[in-house]
């Protein structure tokens, strides 16, 4: 069971997972994580609380506000038994995301030392930045113990997260096998998003292209 937890909201009768990452303008990606892990984990055991920061009507310009939501996040993000972020691609290096990459890594480590490695879930959106900075900060801080998902669309990362809450509710292991023989179901709706993606992009591109051999070919004079 999905409970979400919008900041400035507090409820503890969970198990928490921190949802971390840029705050998009211009994109739901949040949205689309919590859709997908509450369609399945009907059958999971533990309830778990899923910690959205996106508060709506946040003022940066109102001091008190702010406060409020930074004690809300460090709340949230010292309490949080999975660790999760996502950099969406929006133009944006999310210097806070980066700053919480690195600090609650370790703090995973140091409050579920057995563990901590089943408890981080990073992924990189297609057309961020900088996807192998992230990519070589995780595998650095993790000893290569964590890998950051490069190129994943919302939903992949959903799948990830998924993937960690039924390792870490354990009674629902078997339940998630019988119905729905889980780690190949898992890779293929990644596999597939992944390609819907990758279609997108270069059906974009090929319409970009086009439009430049358009352009030229309308420039030239002996053309006219």
């Amino acid at each position: 069971m999905i409970v979400e937890i919008k900041a400035p909201e507090n409820f503890d009768d969970g198990r928490g997972i921190y949802l971390g990452g840029g705050m998009s303008n211009h994109r739901e990606w949040r949205k689309t994580v919590v859709d997908a892990l509450t369609e399945h984990t009907e059958k999971a055991v533990c309830t778990w609380l899923i910690f959205n920061p996106q508060m709506v009507g946040y003022d940066p310009s109102n001091e008190e506000l702010v406060a409020r939501h930074s004690v809300w996040e460090f709340n949230r993000l010292e309490t949080c038994e999975i660790f999760t972020m996502y950099f969406p691609a929006d133009g944006s290096f999310h210097a806070l995301s980066l700053y919480q990459l690195g600090r609650y890594i370790e703090r995973m480590k140091q409050r579920f030392p057995d563990s901590w490695q089943n408890r981080i879930v990073i992924s990189v959106d297609r057309g961020y930045p900088k996807p192998k900075l992230i990519s070589y900060q995780t595998f650095l801080a993790t000893d290569g113990k964590v890998k950051a998902g490069i190129n994943e669309v919302p939903f992949g990362h959903a799948l990830k997260i998924l993937g960690k809450i039924y390792l870490l509710d354990a009674e629902g292991i078997p339940k998630l096998f019988r119905r729905l023989n889980a780690k190949k179901a898992l890779k293929e709706k990644i596999d597939e998003f992944n390609r819907l993606a990758k279609e997108k992009e270069e059906s974009k591109e090929d319409s970009d292209g086009l439009v430049e051999r358009d352009d030229e070919q309308g420039s030239d004079p002996e053309s006219v």
